[in-house]
């Protein structure tokens, strides 16, 4: 009887140990399928991804070679269009593209992709930008500060001498901000000042509704829309600033530029200088330019990482051939470690001015004017000094016939 007992519990617990190692066995090879599976998965949604992001670079390249789309992009407000490709680079799927104008020049790009797993499913992307162009030939007179779209103030005080401040939506002020112009403040949409800011204009305050502290009251009515003036940074035309900088044996790579200023932290430029990239100022460097500056990529002064010792400084002024001031195709930021900032020119981004400095040691004075097609300014109490000077826009605007399309605004999903 022992025997037969003894043979029972092997064979019972044979069974179950082979069981259990045919469960942990199915449980590996289906754990290895998943794992396939979601690779494949990865793989074929980067076969998407890249789709997409083609079709909004044709979408784009449209816009500044096709002259159809061109002259509809920049004409009409309303303008949409449409179309698909199948079976782009060699990868079968296809993505379409849609573009409508939300005012001229300005439009939305959506992007939709299909990249085929095989078994009739598919990898899905869709990707949406926004894009922008300056088509305005034409200086803006008597206008200091000018935004495309909102200008936003908060805890900093603007001073704008012997010019006005122009914004095609709102002016927004908040946490003790004051502005000051001694002209005009001119929004297309509202003026607020709120929370214990204010606005006080030496002539008039021009918008369809006035909220708060603003002065002088009743609101006038509101401006009509001013296109952002053109500037022609990298066309082929002789007088583009990439050309001019490189006649001048100032064109430089990002990374030429990184290490010029860290290999002479009190660099001086002179003339027109162009940086196909970024340009950072660290803190403890201290950059001139007795010209123009310009840029592909983003100009960022004071801010990210942390060398020891100082600010970041900038100086800009006007020598008697060149114009002079910052430029960029991308945004311009003045950071948290950004010390003396003094111009005399134009600072100029096809994409947003941000200062936001809290150190209570941003000595902010420009002697010309600030255009962008969007502006933030926060500080603790900063005072930004901003003087008008056409002839020091003007200089830097120019005649030109050509300006970037840029975009903004780039986001993703997957489906």
């Amino acid at each position: 009887m022992q025997t037969k007992s003894y043979n029972a519990f092997a064979l019972i617990s044979t069974i179950l140990i082979l069981g259990i190692l045919t469960i942990v066995i199915l449980g590996f090879l289906s754990l290895s399928g998943f794992e396939r599976r979601i690779s494949q998965s990865g793989i074929y949604g980067q076969k998407a991804y890249y789709l997409a992001e083609a079709g909004i670079a044709e979408c784009i390249w449209k816009l500044k070679n096709d002259e159809n789309w061109r002259t509809n992009f920049e004409s009409n407000p309303a303008w949409s269009a449409e179309f698909t490709r199948e079976n782009p680079l060699g990868i079968i799927g296809s993505y379409t593209i849609k573009i409508q104008n939300t005012d001229l020049a300005k439009g939305e790009i959506s992007a939709s992709s299909k990249a085929d797993i095989g078994n009739g499913k598919f990898a899905q992307r869709i990707i949406q930008t926004n894009v922008f162009k300056a088509i305005n030939t034409n200086p803006l007179e008597n206008i200091a500060i000018f935004s495309d779209e909102d200008i936003t103030i908060n805890s900093a005080t603007i001073n704008v001498d012997n010019g006005s401040i122009f914004t095609n939506n709102s002016l927004n002020l908040r946490l003790n901000a004051n502005v000051v112009p001694t002209l005009k403040a001119q929004a297309v949409n509202i003026v607020s000042a709120l929370f214990w800011s204010s606005l006080t204009a030496g002539l008039s305050v021009e918008a369809n509704q006035c909220i708060g502290n603003v002065s002088p009251l009743p609101c006038q009515t509101a401006p009509d829309p001013l296109e952002m003036p053109m500037i022609d940074f990298d066309s082929d035309d002789a007088n583009s600033y990439k050309n001019r900088a490189t006649e001048q044996g100032h064109l430089y790579a990002s990374n030429e530029f990184r290490n010029m200023l860290n290999d002479n932290p009190n660099l001086t430029l002179d003339g027109i200088s162009y940086v196909t990239g970024a340009v950072q100022v660290k803190r403890g460097q201290s950059l001139t330019v007795n010209g123009l500056l310009v840029a592909d990529g983003n100009i960022t002064i004071g801010t990210g990482g942390f060398p020891p010792g100082g600010k970041a400084l900038l100086t800009f002024t006007k020598n008697e051939n060149d114009p002079s001031g910052i430029l960029s195709k991308s945004k311009i930021s003045i950071g948290l470690w950004s010390g003396d900032i003094n111009g005399e020119g134009l600072i100029y981004a096809l994409d947003s001015v941000n200062i936001s400095n809290f150190n209570h040691v941003l000595n902010f004075n420009l002697t010309g004017g600030i255009l962008t097609r969007k502006l933030d300014i926060s500080g603790s109490e900063q005072t930004l000094n901003i003087t008008y000077n056409s002839a020091y826009i003007n200089d830097v605007l120019g005649t030109a016939s050509f300006s970037p399309t840029i975009t903004i605004n780039h986001w993703e999903e997957e489906y």
